[in-house]
């Protein structure tokens, strides 16, 4: 076996020198986290989960949406979106400044509950007038992620502009969940719902655009029993 010369020797040294000190670095990087830490990313008042804005005081000088009401835009099933939703889901929403946490009054509740196999679904049309995407009844009943939105022609704030003093308004959307399948009567306005997100995404429906959110992350029949209602239990028709 030929000997190594003293210049090969002094290669290979320098060599595994720089490949020691090439994993010394790396290791002595700053780990890398996952998403963005919005509440050192941005001055806006987020809430702890970074996905809605924090409600802080009544605002009088936002404009109050009384009198509207979000709509269902889709439902579908998502894998890994957990159960049927068996529990009917009512939802509404307020303007939030997001500079300073004033919040604005609520809309109304959306005009029915959503639940897995509602013939009455809350869509753009009316109670139970769903078209296109959405489907209503017992082929709804494996369905876990709904689309919550409102018309942009309807909102009084366009969130990507800012108010003359540099504030920006966005829209919580709230909801709350009931008891029982059975159970399809609107909430009381001074109900204790959630922050669930913001409706921000754009969709466009008929030629009409939308601010909307998809409720998929806080399924309700994850962390709670709901039995399968009867119109679920055997195959019929709206």
């Amino acid at each position: 076996m030929r000997k190594l010369s003293l210049f090969e020797i002094f290669f290979l040294i320098v060599i595994l020198i720089l490949i020691i000190g090439f994993g010394i670095w790396v290791y002595l990087l700053k780990k890398p986290t996952t998403g963005v830490n919005c509440h050192t990313k941005s001055k806006w008042l987020w809430n702890k989960d970074c996905k809605s804005f924090q409600e802080k005081f009544y605002d009088a000088t936002l404009k109050s949406p009384a009198k509207l009401k979000p709509y269902l835009l889709n439902f579908t099933h998502a894998s890994g979106g957990g159960p049927s939703i068996f529990l009917p889901m009512w939802y509404r929403f307020r303007y939030v400044n997001v500079n300073t946490g004033g919040y604005s009054d609520f809309s109304d509740w959306i005009a029915a509950p959503v639940i897995s196999g509602s013939c009455k679904l809350p869509c753009i049309k009316g109670v139970g007038k769903c078209e296109g995407q959405i489907i209503q009844g017992y082929d709804s009943c494996l369905f876990n992620q709904p689309t919550i939105g409102i018309a942009e022609s309807d909102i009084a704030y366009d969130f990507t502009k800012a108010l003359p003093n540099g504030d920006f308004v966005y829209i919580n959307l709230h909801r709350y969940v009931g008891e029982s399948s059975a159970d399809a009567t609107p909430p009381p306005p001074n109900a204790k719902d959630e922050i669930i997100g913001i409706l921000a995404a754009i969709e466009t429906i008929g030629g009409k655009k939308y601010y909307s959110m998809i409720d998929v992350l806080k399924n309700p029949c994850l962390s709670q029993s709901c039995n399968t209602p009867t119109w679920c239990q055997k195959q019929s028709k709206c």
